[in-house]
């Protein structure tokens, strides 16, 4: 394609002639392509040539890596062009390696580089890459956001806390009422209901005659106790 262009641009071609110079350069495999277009697509030469890039070019492949898409475009400039000047290799194969890089936004940086060599190319290529890959990792954990502790736990989950909560603040008031009731409790002597005097109940007072019944004695406990 190089030389075609540079014949086209010497001899001053039009669209039209250019296409038709080009079929009939044509041999051995591309001329298949010409099996797929119809009349008009055969006067076109952009058509012509996007036909062929698209049939014979050679791009980056999906989860190839840099290193082996270059290695193998430096293989095939080299079998093209096996007696061409050193300098004209290197320029066509970072052209080539260029047109072929998958991702945009890398293929602009390389053609603003203006690298002249194919080591050079790749070099610049791969600190890219690995450029713009830390900087997606920074962005995304400055988008991350520290949840709370309660937005990290369920409504459910929360609601349940807060019954459990609920219960035991019950627990714990109902058991501080018993320990007041049973400290005042305490705290009253005991007096007997026979003689007055403190210290023990009427059951057990000392005045009571040993005449008194035992089932009468069980009856006043039972008073006493209610």
């Amino acid at each position: 394609m190089k030389q075609f262009d540079a014949a086209a641009n010497v001899n001053n071609w039009s669209e039209s002639e250019k296409a038709t110079a080009l079929i009939v350069s044509l041999r051995g495999d591309a001329l298949e392509i010409l099996q797929t277009l119809n009349e008009d697509q055969h006067k076109s030469y952009e058509e012509l040539v996007l036909q062929l890039e698209m049939r014979f070019g050679r791009n980056q492949r999906i989860n190839e890596n840099l290193q082996q898409y270059g290695a193998d475009i430096a293989r095939l400039v080299y079998l093209a062009y096996p007696t061409a000047p050193r300098d004209f290799i290197e320029q066509l194969a970072v052209q080539v390696f260029i047109d072929g890089i998958r991702d945009c936004e890398t293929q602009q940086a390389l053609r603003l580089a203006r690298c002249k060599k194919l080591n050079e190319v790749l070099a610049y290529s791969l600190e890219f890459e690995a450029a713009k890959q830390a900087s997606r990792g920074h962005t995304r954990i400055r988008q991350i956001r520290t949840r709370t502790p309660e937005e990290s736990i369920g409504k459910s989950l929360r609601q349940n806390i807060k019954d459990i909560q609920a219960s035991l603040e019950n627990i714990v008031e109902q058991a501080d009422r018993r320990n007041q009731t049973t400290s005042f409790r305490r705290k009253v002597p005991l007096e007997c209901w026979n003689c007055g005097e403190k210290g023990h109940m009427r059951p057990r007072c000392p005045r009571l005659g040993s005449e008194q019944a035992p089932v009468q004695r069980q009856v006043e406990d039972q008073e006493n106790a209610n």
